[in-house]
């Protein structure tokens, strides 16, 4: 693929899957992954999952998905709950009562003991994923250009997308889910030491982690949802047209074009096609909120999670929290375009990667479109202190009925997808064609993009607390 596709693809996915806390981290060499290596539950030497989790959990460094391969989330995240310094605090008997029944609201007791989501809580997400899908179909609709007027098709998208957000809002308890977290994020700050060490319970590591025999590798088991992200039924059309490609040329300057070797006349590539399902990572044993919290400092005044103000500083300035995925990739090149241009690899050049910025200007003109901060930094991380770098247990391979508890949590949060409602578009006669050999079809998938949540400021302890 040419610069000036890699461009215009990337700004539209920003543009399509890119929210205010979060930005798109593309991968600089593919990542094609056969299905059946996300079958990630069904997989009974787990395997599938251990590889996935070390894949979903590395630290992002940017807009290039050149992650730090030496750390991962759960390196952090232990570090926090294991040397961070805690500050002293307690709820009232008022605030405990509604801390509890905020925890009453989304989370049922468990058959391990532990809390696992309520019924409202897991309504929430697949309402949720719902709206999710009909944003990103209308926003990722053929030469949706700022401006530009609306066909049938694309209105017919626009309702599908407010009657997702009125389902949101209605049946899966958008307010009531949204009061209930709120409640708990505030109210555990009130209480440092019960909060971490209800963060500590599910964060165990003789229960909650997995290790490979062949190199005795540990890991927290992380999956996707909806468990159907990667049916037939999931999958929704993603193109961008010979106009989007040109939009972007004409807004770049000349010596920035001459650089990466776009000629004036544009990129060979006529449009580029593909299907597109993207997928929500749910990890049991991970809370965000600690990031958050402002009951904790680390002992070391200088050590950081994240300055707020880059993705390459501190030990975490983002983690992913989605994927987005792509399969059958279709380049259609110009009438007479040369021999040996394009490709069908999603291969993004580090080059061209500042240029987005240039396509953003224009989105931001859209109502919309949501802004972010993207980053055209390729850094390498810092790497974590031996001093706060946790040296894991040397354990051998967990026993098959041990290893499938350990992976209940992740079965318990799965959830299916809910279709989009049938369009009221006649049947479109398609013309008879002569019989053809089948065509075995391809199972490879490609992670076109991390989507990946920026960490604020982090730690931030508030100094008036008792320490």
């Amino acid at each position: 693929m040419d610069a000036a596709t890699q461009l215009a693809l990337m700004a539209k996915a920003t543009h399509v899957f890119g929210s205010d806390a979060n930005f798109l981290s593309f991968p600089v060499t593919p990542l094609g992954i056969n299905k059946s290596k996300l079958d990630l539950l069904g997989d009974t030497s787990l395997l599938n999952l251990i590889e996935f989790s070390q894949l979903a959990n590395l630290i992002p460094t940017g807009t290039a998905w050149l992650p730090n391969a030496s750390t991962y989330l759960w390196d952090v995240y232990r570090s926090v709950l294991t040397y961070a310094v805690y500050a002293e605090s307690s709820r009232t008997a008022g605030e405990e009562a509604d801390y509890q029944a905020a925890l009453d609201v989304l989370y049922d007791p468990g058959a391990d003991g532990l809390r696992v989501q309520s019924a409202r809580a897991l309504a929430y997400k697949i309402c949720r994923d719902r709206y999710i899908v009909a944003q990103e179909a209308y926003l990722a609709r053929p030469n949706a250009a700022p401006g530009s007027s609306e066909s049938t098709e694309d209105a017919e998208l626009r309702t599908e997308m407010e009657e997702a957000l009125r389902e949101w809002e209605s049946a899966g308890y958008r307010a009531e889910i949204e009061s209930a977290e709120a409640t708990e994020q505030h109210l555990g700050a009130k209480s440092p030491q019960r909060t971490r060490k209800e963060w500590l319970d599910r964060f165990n590591s003789d229960v909650d982690s997995l290790t490979r025999p062949s190199d005795q590798a540990i890991v927290y088991p992380t999956s996707y949802v909806p468990e159907d992200a990667l049916d037939d039924s999931s999958w929704r059309p993603f193109t961008i047209s010979g106009d989007e490609i040109a939009s972007v040329l004409a807004l770049a300057p000349k010596e920035l074009r001459d650089r990466l070797g776009v000629p004036a006349a544009g990129s060979p590539i006529e449009s580029l096609s593909f299907e597109f399902s993207s997928a929500a990572l749910v990890r049991p044993w991970f809370t965000p909120d600690l990031f958050r919290s402002r009951f904790w400092r680390f002992p070391d005044s200088d050590m950081m999670l994240s300055d707020e103000q880059a993705t390459d500083t501190g030990l975490c300035p983002a983690y992913s929290v989605a994927l987005v995925f792509a399969r059958n990739i279709q380049q259609r090149m110009k009438p007479n375009a040369p021999v040996g241009t394009g490709g069908k690899e999603l291969r993004f050049n580090l080059a061209a990667l500042p240029q987005m910025q240039i396509q953003l200007a224009q989105l931001k003109q859209s109502p919309t479109f949501r802004p972010r901060r993207p980053s055209a930094k390729a850094a390498v991380h810092r790497p974590m202190p031996p001093s706060l770098k946790p040296v894991p247990a040397f354990r051998i391979n967990p026993a098959a009925p041990i290893a499938r508890q350990r992976t209940m949590r992740l079965q318990q949060m799965r959830f299916r997808r809910m279709q989009p409602r049938p369009t009221n578009h006649p049947p479109v006669p398609v013309p008879s064609a002569p019989p053809v050999a089948s065509v075995p079809a391809n199972e490879t998938i490609y992670i076109l993009a991390f989507v990946c949540k920026r960490v604020g400021k982090s730690p931030n302890p508030d100094m008036s607390l008792h320490w």
